[in-house]
């Protein structure tokens, strides 16, 4: 598991190098347009950190260009369901590449995840984001953020790898 923290230590995010493959490759099928779906996964006992354990792509109803992505609604909500009743697994999150650029989130992005923290629909008070950005027939980079009380907090790679 690829371990990224928050520069105070209170935030922990956990995720597969497999999960962050299956990113590349939805990227790789987007080719030159911003792509993206849901991160899913589980919070630890404490809430100080979050183990994805699915990456979601792009709804059939997802829209996008070169610069921007909408990331759809078809079946989102049966999908979540069918993940919390049979296997107590939460909507963590958005994920969404930039194509040939470096992984900074927009204003749009954080305005997007601001509204998730927000939104009682969603019930995910500190959303996670992961931007892909780069090449993904050559070099990816990965940034991951946390949004607790819509504040953005970015979680940095440790370079240490945990069992999972």
């Amino acid at each position: 598991m690829t371990h990224f923290i928050s520069a105070n230590k209170d935030f922990n995010l956990f995720l597969s190098k497999k999960l962050l493959e299956e990113v590349v490759n939805y990227c790789r099928i987007a080719h030159r347009n911003e792509t993206g779906g849901i991160i899913i996964g589980s919070y630890s006992a404490d809430l100080s950190g979050a183990t994805v354990s699915k990456i979601m792509g792009p709804p059939v109803d997802s829209r996008s260009g070169f610069s921007w992505f909408e990331r759809g609604t078809e079946g989102v909500k049966k999908a979540m369901d069918d993940l919390w009743q049979k296997q107590q697994q939460f909507y963590l999150g958005e994920w969404h590449y930039h194509p040939y650029s470096s992984p900074n989130p927009s204003r749009r992005d954080l305005l997007q995840m601001r509204e998730v923290a927000e939104d009682p629909n969603f019930a995910c008070p500190e959303p996670i984001m992961l931007i892909a950005g780069g090449n993904p027939k050559k070099s990816m980079l990965f940034r991951a953020f946390v949004f607790p009380a819509g504040k953005m907090v970015e979680l940095l790679p440790t370079g240490e790898e945990h069992e999972g």
